[in-house]
């Protein structure tokens, strides 16, 4: 299940790193045969998020890697104290 409360408003807009925080940005390298890779990674602690090889500049891709990037698991309910308290 996805947690839609901190749901971003546009498809390509990130929320802030799940490990830190921090703030998540779209980037791009390259393979060792000079195709593109589009990735996201988190600008304070680097955490990486999904990748796609050798795809075209293309916004349906962004849309993609940040709904990826964006999916979060819900919170687990905290624990209830014995003896009803």
């Amino acid at each position: 299940m996805t947690d839609t409360a901190n749901a971003p408003e546009r498809d390509d807009e990130l929320l802030p790193c799940p490990f830190c925080g921090g703030e998540a940005d779209f980037s791009l390298g390259k393979t060792g045969d000079g195709k593109d890779w589009h990735y996201i990674e988190c600008v304070e602690c680097e955490a990486l998020g999904p990748r796609v090889h050798y795809a075209s500049h293309n916004i349906a891709i962004k849309d993609a890697l940040a709904q990826a990037w964006n999916r979060r698991a819900p919170l687990p309910a905290p624990p209830t104290p014995k003896g009803g308290a």
